[in-house]
C-alpha cells in the first residue's frame, strides 16, 4: 500500500521514515512562496510525502520507494532496499535532483520498482539464479505487481482514468493491455486462443475477464473506449509464410477479428501489425481492414514507428492504425496526432545481465568485424555462426540495436546472437521482456521457446503508452469520464 507520512527524513541514508499521518502532503505548486525549492543543499528530499514498503521479514528482501511531488504534475522516486543473506547487499538512495521526472506518483513508483528490482538482480549475480534466491525474487515481484495496481487504482492523475479497454488477441506478452493499466484504463475483457498466454496476461494485466477463442466470442452487446487489436504477426511477416489471410491455419481467425471490430461497439480501436501487412496479396487484405473500419463507421489514420524511437535497444518496425469514431468527444475523428519518434537512446548492452556467460565458444565466430569504438544507433553485425548468414548465425554487438524480436527463430537464437565476453549468447527471455519494455516486475512464461514466442509477438510498451496518450485528450471530451488531469508526454 501506499504510505504518507510527514515525519522529516534524516539526510543520512539508511534511516527508515516513521508512521504515517492522517493527512496527506500537499504536492508543490508552481510560482509564488510554494515554489520554494524542496531540494536540501545536498540535492535530496530530506521528507518524502509518500512511502511504499514491503512488511519485513526475515530471511526475506526489505523494499521500500519513497516519492514525493517536487511541483504540480512533478514526481519523482527512488527505490530503497536489503537482500539479506550470506553476503549482504543493499542500496538505500532518497528522491533528488538526479531523479527522473513523472506526472503521476504512481508511474514514479512503477519505475523506481522495476530498476530497484533490477538493482537487486544485477547485485546477487549469478547468485540471482540459485532457487532460494528465485522464490525470493518471486515473491518480491509478486507484492510490487499488487502494490502498483493498487497505486494506479487511487491515482485520479492518471490519463486514462476511467477508461475501458477490450483487448483481442491479447497475445501473453500484454503489450497493449499494460500499457493501457499503466495510463489509469481497465481491461474489462481480454481474449486470446493460448491458454499459457491467458494465464501470464492474468497475471500482469489483471483484466475483468476474459475468454479464450475469438470464434466463440459475441461482439454484440460489448462496449468500451478502446478497442485494441494486435493482429498475428506469421501471415503477413517476411520472416513468415506471406500468405496473409489466404494462410490456412490463420484465415479463420483474421475473419472472426473482422467481424468482432464491427460488431463491438468501441470508440476507439488501435490495430498493431508487421509493415508487411501492407502488401500481403498485393495490399487487397490491407485495404480490406481499412474498409471494414470504414464500414463500422471510424476515421482510419496509420503510420509505421520504430521500438528505437521510444527510448527501447531494438529495431522494430510496427504499422498501427487509429481509428476513431466522429463524435468522440470533441473529436471529428481526424484529430488524432500520432507521437513523433525521439533519437535513439538505449543499446542492446543495457538490457543485458553482465554474470551470464557466452553459450557458443568464440572460434565458431567468423567472418569477424572489430566491436565499434562508441555506441551505436543501429544494427552492428559482428560475424557469423559457422560462416552462415541466416537469422539465428549473425552474431550482433552489445553497443548498438538489437534485430527485431520474432515469434519463431531458427539457429542458435530465436531471439539473435550477441557477442559477449568469449564468445557469444542469445538473449534470455528476462533480457527479450526488457528488448519490449516491460517492467521487471511482471512475469513471463516459464518455458523459453513459449516465452520467446509470446514476447516477440508483442508490441512495446513505451511506444503503445506514447500511441495512447493523445488519445486521452479526445476521449477527455466524451461522455464517459476519463480522469481529471492529463498528461502531456508521458514517461517511460
Amino acid at each position: 500500500m501506499i504510505i504518507d507520512t510527514n515525519e522529516k527524513a534524516p539526510a543520512r541514508r539508511g534511516r527508515k521514515p516513521g508512521k504515517a499521518p492522517s493527512a496527506p502532503t500537499q504536492p508543490l505548486q508552481s510560482g509564488g512562496p510554494a515554489s520554494i525549492s524542496p531540494f536540501n543543499p545536498q540535492g535530496i528530499i530530506e521528507q518524502p510525502s509518500f512511502v511504499l514498503k514491503r512488511p519485513e521479514a526475515s530471511e526475506e528482501i526489505d523494499f521500500m520507494v519513497r516519492a514525493h511531488s517536487i511541483a504540480q504534475d512533478c514526481w519523482i522516486a527512488e527505490p530503497a532496499w536489503k537482500a539479506k543473506g550470506r553476503n549482504h547487499h543493499s542500496h538505500d538512495e532518497m528522491p533528488g535532483r538526479h531523479s527522473k521526472v513523472f506526472k503521476t506518483l504512481s508511474e514514479a513508483v512503477d519505475d523506481a520498482c522495476s530498476r530497484g528490482i533490477r538493482q537487486i538482480k544485477n547485485a546477487l549475480g549469478a547468485n540471482q539464479d540459485d532457487f532460494k534466491w528465485q522464490k525470493r525474487l518471486n515473491a518480491l515481484c509478486a507484492w510490487a505487481s499488487t502494490s502498483i495496481r493498487e497505486a494506479r487504482s487511487q491515482d485520479q492523475a492518471l490519463p486514462l482514468k476511467g477508461c475501458t479497454v477490450i483487448d483481442l488477441a491479447c497475445g501473453g506478452f500484454g503489450g497493449f493491455g499494460m500499457a493501457l493499466t499503466s495510463l489509469g484504463a481497465t481491461v474489462t475483457l481480454a481474449c486470446d486462443i493460448d491458454r499459457k498466454a491467458r494465464a501470464v496476461y492474468a497475471a500482469n494485466v489483471a483484466p475483468l475477464k476474459m475468454h479464450d477463442d475469438l470464434q466463440t466470442l459475441k461482439g454484440t452487446g460489448l462496449e468500451c473506449d478502446i478497442l485494441t487489436l494486435g493482429l498475428m504477426c506469421q501471415p503477413f511477416s517476411r520472416a513468415g509464410v506471406q500468405l496473409g489471410r489466404n494462410h490456412m491455419v490463420h484465415r479463420r481467425s483474421i475473419e472472426e477479428c473482422m467481424r468482432l471490430l464491427k460488431e463491438v461497439q468501441a470508440k476507439v480501436v488501435v490495430l498493431g501489425f508487421v509493415r508487411n501487412l501492407l502488401k500481403a496479396n498485393g495490399g487487397q487484405d490491407a485495404k480490406r481492414l481499412h474498409e471494414t473500419l470504414e464500414q463500422a463507421g471510424y476515421f482510419v489514420q496509420q503510420k509505421v514507428l520504430n521500438t528505437k524511437g521510444f527510448g527501447l535497444p531494438q529495431d522494430r518496425e510496427r504499422v498501427f492504425w487509429v481509428a476513431i469514431k466522429p463524435g468522440t468527444g470533441t473529436s471529428d475523428g481526424s484529430s488524432y496526432t500520432f507521437p513523433v519518434e525521439k533519437a535513439w537512446s538505449a543499446i542492446v548492452q543495457d538490457i543485458m545481465d553482465q554474470h551470464i556467460p557466452a553459450k557458443l565458444s568464440g572460434a565458431r565466430i567468423t567472418d569477424r568485424q572489430e566491436e565499434p569504438s562508441s555506441n551505436r544507433g543501429n544494427l552492428v553485425q559482428v560475424g557469423l555462426i559457422d560462416g552462415r548468414d541466416a537469422q539465428g548465425y549473425r552474431v550482433y554487438s552489445t553497443k548498438g540495436l538489437g534485430a527485431t524480436l520474432t515469434a519463431t527463430g531458427g539457429g542458435h537464437g530465436q531471439t539473435s546472437i550477441y557477442a559477449v565476453e568469449g564468445g557469444a549468447r542469445p538473449l534470455t527471455p528476462r533480457e527479450a521482456c526488457r528488448m519490449q519494455g516491460l517492467p521487471e516486475w511482471a512475469i513471463h512464461a516459464r518455458h523459453k521457446t513459449v516465452a520467446y514466442r509470446h514476447i516477440g509477438n508483442g508490441v512495446a510498451i513505451p511506444l503503445v503508452r506514447e500511441l495512447m496518450l493523445p488519445l486521452a485528450r479526445i476521449l477527455k471530451g466524451a461522455s464517459t469520464p476519463v480522469g481529471t488531469a492529463l498528461a502531456e508526454g508521458g514517461a517511460a
